[in-house]
């Protein structure tokens, strides 16, 4: 296990303890939306590229349930279970800090900078999961490639967070010369149980 990984997995596990604990988070069951092409379009800052051409604006691309909220000043959870209902590619940014994404379901195509990965789950007992820390702000890309179910977790943590908690100084070491440090894994079981608690 190298410094990525562990500081991932000391920010993964700890914060998931903690949330877990909590009474204050929103019931994912209030949670059902339903987002619709024209929707996507509005939203500032991405880019969205449709395949299936005869796709109208009100028909639905994504739905199920999905939130985001910030736990802390500078660590954001992101929850997504999802029906993505066509191929669809999504283009923007990600923001500098670290970032641990789990994929309970589904197969994710993803670019972050010019590193290109995917994650991948079959709803089985293997949890794929990626810790990133960057430096910058980096290009980011996300493909579906057909209509499947997605249910993924997201934990996000700013530079400030880091470093108020003492783990900006060994990430950043990790990256060496590079803008970013990657690594990839299978959730353990203690893992594995905290995030299929969302």
């Amino acid at each position: 296990m190298n410094k990525l990984q562990s500081a991932a997995l000391t920010t993964t596990q700890g914060e998931l303890n903690r949330i877990n604990d909590s009474t204050n988070l929103t019931s994912a069951a209030d949670q059902f939306t339903r987002i619709r092409l024209k929707d996507f379009h509005q939203h500032k800052g991405s880019k969205l590229i449709v395949d299936n051409k005869n796709l109208r604006e009100t028909d639905t691309l994504l739905s199920g349930i999905f939130y985001s909220q910030e736990i802390t000043p500078g660590l954001n959870l992101h929850v997504g279970n999802m029906t993505e209902e066509t191929a669809f590619t999504v283009e923007g940014a990600q923001q500098p800090g670290l970032s641990c994404i789990f994929v309970m379901r589904g197969n994710l195509d993803v670019t972050v900078g010019n590193r290109s990965f995917t994650l991948r789950s079959d709803n089985s007992s293997s949890i794929s999961a990626v810790g990133m820390y960057k430096k910058h702000q980096e290009r980011f890309q996300r493909k579906t490639r057909q209509r499947q179910r997605v249910n993924h977790l997201v934990i996000s943590a700013t530079p400030e967070w880091l470093a108020d908690n003492e783990l900006d100084t060994l990430l950043r070491h990790q990256c060496n010369q590079h803008s970013m440090a990657f690594q990839q894994w299978f959730a353990n079981d203690h893992q594995s149980e905290l995030v299929k608690g969302f």
